[in-house]
């Protein structure tokens, strides 16, 4: 029997969340079958987004939902001997009145490259056609094109997809931040006595080439997520982040930034402190404040 090939593309489905509430699901990179109202979800395309996929039902003790970053939960059906999604056409008005989610990427996912890393970053510039970019910069002098060129960050490649498509997301949030093309080390330590502030903890971040330092004061530790997303805000999102495994550190807020700004995530063997230059920098800090204090 010859099949016709399956298509790939986005879709948009209303579902809802074992609370109750009603939200619109975003499928990037998914089969489209309009024939039979009904796709085929793969489970390890979607936790390659972060989704902790259990699609194992209830009978056999697991489950049987889909836990997103945002710890909103999909529950899930079974039916059939299949696990089961259950989904609705939404409407102009469901669109415009329900949070998106998107549950897979939109960037081509390759299934035989599961590690692959969201966003690639290009570390060595290729060399432009400066004369096949000419009509695309309105058929500038060479010397402005090239000029143009050379000022631009060309951290990763284009992806261009035809026909275009609607999107919901800022695709690539990680180009449109400063990048630092190191891995930068992050580590968390208290005080004894409270800051001006009510802080009791920091989180320090050093990189690991040039040893660039920066202090975030905290009144908990699970501020820590905050303090990532000011220090992207502020110097720039680093290559990877290097952290031991402690839960602050490991939280899906935490994860999700990564994912957001394609930063790859490090963590230091158990029990191994020594693997991690923030550790030695605090030291340094703490150092360098007793003198100045002193």
């Amino acid at each position: 029997m010859i099949k016709e090939d399956l298509q790939l593309g986005t879709g948009l489905t209303l579902a809802t969340l074992s609370n109750g509430k009603h939200v619109i699901l975003c499928f990037n990179e998914s089969i489209i079958n309009d024939k039979t109202g009904k796709s085929i979800l793969s489970v390890n395309q979607m936790r390659h987004h972060q989704n902790e996929v259990n699609e194992k039902p209830k009978v056999f003790g697991r489950l049987q939902n889909i836990v997103m970053l945002d710890d909103d939960k999909l529950p899930l059906t079974y039916k059939h001997a299949l696990t089961w999604l259950d989904i609705s056409y939404p409407t102009e008005e469901d669109l415009d009145k329900y949070h998106i989610i998107e549950v897979t990427s939109d960037m081509p996912w390759d299934p035989n490259d599961a590690g692959k890393r969201p966003i690639t970053p290009i570390t060595k510039k290729k060399p432009p056609d400066i004369e096949e970019l000419r009509p695309c910069l309105g058929w500038k002098p060479e010397q402005v094109v090239r000029k143009t060129i050379d000022a631009t960050t060309q951290y990763a490649s284009n992806n261009l997809r035809l026909p275009m498509r609607q999107h919901f997301k800022a695709r690539n949030r990680s180009l449109f931040v400063r990048r630092i093309r190191e891995t930068v080390a992050t580590d968390t330590f208290f005080s004894s006595d409270k800051g001006l502030n009510g802080e009791t903890c920091a989180q320090l971040y050093v990189g690991k080439k040039s040893h660039l330092t920066e202090v975030f004061g905290m009144t908990t530790e699970s501020q820590m997520s905050e303090t990532l997303q000011d220090f992207i805000h502020k110097w720039g999102a680093p290559d990877a982040l290097l952290s031991d495994n402690a839960k602050a550190e490991m939280s899906k807020a935490v994860k999700r930034i990564l994912r957001e700004y394609g930063i790859m995530d490090l963590q230091t063997e158990p029990h191994h402190p020594n693997q991690n230059p923030a550790e030695r920098r605090i030291q340094d800090v703490k150092n360098l404040a007793n003198t100045i204090m002193d």
